[in-house]
């Protein structure tokens, strides 16, 4: 069996744990954005939420994955999704994708998504296009969207 140069360097590119920062346009990684993808390396995260908590990174869960990312305003939560996501479909580990956040906020994760990872997701706007969704499904095709909380509600 041979093997090209180009499929050795998608499986290196798929696989290598850094992929996800090399593939990203235009992000400038914090520390604490690492620590939640990778995990903490130290012993005891220091934090200065008033909740604490262990940072144990999101490409050590494990799989399945269903993860809930919620932090305060401007922690880059988007950033962090975006790698993570970006991560498991190099791997081919993820075919069903829902984002769910505020009404007001939507769009801003379509667009990042789309310009910083190059990834694109449908917005779901009204109920009826949740219709859509259940037709997408019984046809085996990936779903990825962002939807509201108030629309799921």
């Amino acid at each position: 069996m041979r093997v090209s140069t180009y499929e050795l360097y998608v499986a290196t590119l798929a696989y290598h744990p850094l992929s996800p920062l090399v593939l990203s346009r235009g992000v400038d990684i914090l520390p604490h954005q690492l620590a939640a993808l990778y995990g903490d390396y130290e012993e005891h995260h220091k934090c200065p939420s008033p909740i604490p908590h262990k940072v144990g990174g999101l490409l050590r869960a494990g799989f399945p994955v269903n993860a809930l990312i919620a932090d305060e305003t401007g922690l880059g939560k988007t950033i962090i999704l975006g790698l993570f996501i970006l991560s498991l479909l190099l791997r081919g580990l993820v075919r069903n994708i829902a984002i769910v956040v505020p009404k007001a906020i939507v769009g801003q994760w379509q667009d990042e998504l789309l310009y910083k990872f190059g990834i694109y997701f449908k917005t779901i706007e009204r109920g009826d296009e949740f219709l859509d969704l259940v037709n997408d499904l019984k046809h085996g095709r990936e779903l990825r969207f962002i939807v509201s909380i108030d629309l799921i509600k």
